[in-house]
């Protein structure tokens, strides 16, 4: 699936097919949409909201082997970085219809106090 990257100073996403609100500083996460598939944020991102069973147990399955790598890597230095990992994850799912926007926010994005979310949405529905 195509990954999208936005860099923004405020928490509002839509949809951009269909306009409908995805999640907003103010609202939350608009989880009864039906194009929302799922999201990630990067603080607990063992732990998404996705809705659709097939991409969570494959996501689990790449989580579960990341561990074991990490583990393996830990002993040189080497550890993996999660959003790298999950960008990769994300970018190999096919699923026709679905893209992965990939939004930082914060002050200065990649700079102190930022943070990303990673949500998947089908611009077909």
């Amino acid at each position: 699936m195509q990954v999208i990257e936005l860099e923004l100073n405020h928490f509002n996403f839509y949809n951009p097919a269909n306009g409908v609100l995805i999640c907003s500083n103010e609202q939350g996460y608009n989880l009864e949409e039906k194009s929302f598939i799922g999201y990630w944020l990067d603080e607990v991102i063992n732990e998404p909201f996705v809705k659709d069973e097939k991409l969570l147990k494959a996501w689990e399955e790449v989580w579960e082997k990341s561990l074991d790598a990490e583990e393996a890597a830990a002993e040189d230095d080497l550890l993996p970085d999660n959003g790298e990992i999950l960008d990769t994850f994300l970018e190999n799912y096919e699923h026709e219809g679905w893209f992965a926007f990939k939004i930082i926010t914060g002050p200065e994005a990649g700079g102190p106090g930022y943070e990303t979310a990673w949500f998947v949405l089908n611009l077909f529905e």
